[in-house]
């Protein structure tokens, strides 16, 4: 490919496959997702994003194979989203708003979601509540 792709942000899946993203560019109009080859270093692009003026300073994968990504609108003073980034159709879907002041460099991870094995009583205290929690 021509030109020189500057990536923000990646992410691992569970497969170990790395993804990047990178903004719109002098070499490309729009902003693109590659594939990450983490032996070499080498960038396959997959796919261009939607023309949104969105910086992804974040990526992660959920449970659930997801893509998602954390932007703001560097020149639109647009403040920081989190996105669901679609791996097939490469369409961005909004997810909800960081605060006002939130730094430029928000990360996003996703974790394993605990088991509860006990839960406490509904009350307006939490007087003799003591819940567990185990990890799958």
């Amino acid at each position: 490919e021509q030109g020189v792709a500057i990536i923000t942000a990646i992410a691992i899946d569970a497969r170990g496959e790395a993804y990047g993203v990178s903004p719109p560019s002098i070499y490309y109009s729009q902003a693109a997702l590659y594939r990450v080859q983490l032996e070499s270093g080498r960038l396959n692009r997959v796919g261009d994003l939607p023309a949104l003026p969105v910086l992804f300073v974040s990526l992660a994968f959920d449970s659930q194979g997801r893509l998602w990504g954390a932007g703001y609108g560097p020149f639109t003073q647009q403040k920081q989203r989190l996105y669901r980034i679609d791996l097939q159709t490469f369409e961005l879907h909004p997810g909800f708003s960081f605060w006002e002041e939130a730094p430029a460099a928000v990360a996003i991870a996703f974790g394993p979601a605990p088991d509860v094995s006990e839960y406490c009583e509904a009350k307006t205290n939490s007087e003799d509540c003591k819940p567990t929690i185990a990890w799958k």
